[in-house]
Order: structure tokens, then C-alpha cells, then sequence
């Protein structure tokens, strides 16, 4: 269309001053990305918590020993999936950097496993 001031023809209008429909490319649409947030997978967090419930339980029943080498066993046990683990199956046991998870959960869980074996009382 043609302005009527200086004879110039505005690319991209159309009869009434309408937006001009431009011809496109084909463009190929993909599959859109999977959004789920991988670290969020629960199964790692939920193996070493059902071990730490059975531990706890078992401190519960005055069964002091055993449940503290369980809950010791816990941790261990989360120090060691966090290990083998990659991040994205390790889900919620990612917290820090690796070897700060790997050696926090393997060393307290080693602890209290210690103190649960060493402190003085009878084997139940």
C-alpha cells in the first residue's frame, strides 16, 4: 500500500492498512521436553527411610541396640546409593556436592553404628 504523503509502498500491509500474511518456512515441531524434575525421584530416599523407621521402631521397643545400628545402617546405606547412584536416579539424597553427601552419610552412619555396637550393655 502506498502512503498517500510520500508514494512509498510499506512492506507488510495490505488493502485497509492490514498486516500482509508473509509466507513461512516449514518449521518442524519436536516433541516437547520431558518437564518432570528427574531429582526429585523418591525411591533412593525412600529405601534408606524404611530402614531408618525399622531402626527407630526398634529403639522404640527398647530394643536400643539393634535400632541404633539400624538407623547407623541408614545412613550408611545413603552414603552408598549416593555413591554408586548418578544424580538423576539419586533423586532427593542430592543435598550438596557428592563426595560432601558421600562422606557425611558414610562417616555419621559409621559412627553411630560404632556407638551402637561399643556402648556397654547387654546384646539383645
Amino acid at each position: 500500500m502506498e502512503d498517500a504523503q510520500d508514494g512509498i509502498k510499506r512492506e507488510g500491509e495490505g488493502p485497509a492498512g492490514q498486516a500482509e500474511r508473509v509466507p513461512t518456512e516449514h518449521v518442524e515441531v519436536s516433541d516437547p521436553p520431558d518437564l518432570r524434575p528427574d531429582f526429585l525421584s523418591p525411591w533412593a530416599l525412600l529405601a534408606v527411610l524404611v530402614f531408618f523407621a525399622i531402626g527407630v521402631g526398634l529403639v522404640a521397643t527398647r530394643h536400643w541396640r539393634r535400632g541404633s545400628v539400624m538407623v547407623g545402617g541408614s545412613l550408611v546405606l545413603a552414603g552408598l546409593l549416593r555413591w554408586v547412584l548418578p544424580e538423576r536416579l539419586a533423586g532427593l539424597l542430592v543435598v550438596r556436592s557428592k563426595i560432601f553427601d558421600v562422606a557425611l552419610g558414610l562417616g555419621v552412619g559409621t559412627g553411630v553404628v560404632v556407638l551402637g555396637m561399643v556402648v556397654p550393655g547387654t546384646f539383645e
